[in-house]
């Protein structure tokens, strides 16, 4: 997770020092989780990678905003 990334960096550049800033979110139960496992990382605790299910299903919703954003712009030409 990128909370593991941000730790390992502030203690190899900067003594481990660093601030965290939050902003909004709609979702405040998202939010919530979001920030809970952040602050587990910044403690140390190690994320566990996901099993990956996720992703294709962030992939379909990339490809059908797509296809609805191609009748306006010019996405995903390319």
């Amino acid at each position: 997770m990128l909370s593991d990334i941000v730790v390992d960096l502030s203690r190899r550049l900067c003594e481990g020092r660093m601030v965290a800033s939050l902003e909004g979110g709609y979702d405040l139960d998202t939010l919530a989780d979001s920030v809970y496992e952040i602050v587990r990382g910044f403690q140390g605790y190690k994320h566990e990678q996901s099993s990956g299910s996720a992703r294709g299903i962030v992939k379909e919703r990339i490809k059908e905003v797509k296809t609805v954003q191609r009748k306006y712009w010019a996405v995903g030409q390319n």
